[in-house]
C-alpha cells in the first residue's frame, strides 16, 4: 500500500523512467524549490522549476490518492 508513496519520496521520476543511480534526498522532485529563492521571480529559470514543481505536487496528490484507496481497500477486505 506503500508502494506509491516511496516512489515520490524517494525517486524524482516516474515509474516509466527510474533512475535507479540517483542518491538524492526525501522528496527529490521538491530539490527545485531552491531555485525560487536563489533567482529572481521573472527569470526563465524560476518559470521552469514552478511548472515542474506543479507536476511534483501532482504526482504526491496521485501518490497519497493512491495509498489511501490501497488502504481502504485493506481495510475493508477486498
Amino acid at each position: 500500500a506503500l508502494r506509491p508513496l516511496h516512489r515520490v519520496l524517494y525517486s524524482p521520476s516516474d515509474p516509466f523512467h527510474p533512475d535507479g543511480g540517483w542518491e538524492g534526498g526525501l522528496l527529490p522532485g521538491l530539490a527545485l524549490t531552491a531555485i525560487l529563492a536563489e533567482s529572481g521571480p521573472d527569470t526563465d529559470r524560476v518559470r521552469f522549476a514552478l511548472t515542474t514543481l506543479v507536476r511534483e505536487r501532482n504526482r504526491l496528490h496521485e501518490a497519497l490518492d493512491l495509498a489511501a484507496a490501497r488502504f481502504e481497500a485493506i481495510r475493508s477486505g477486498r
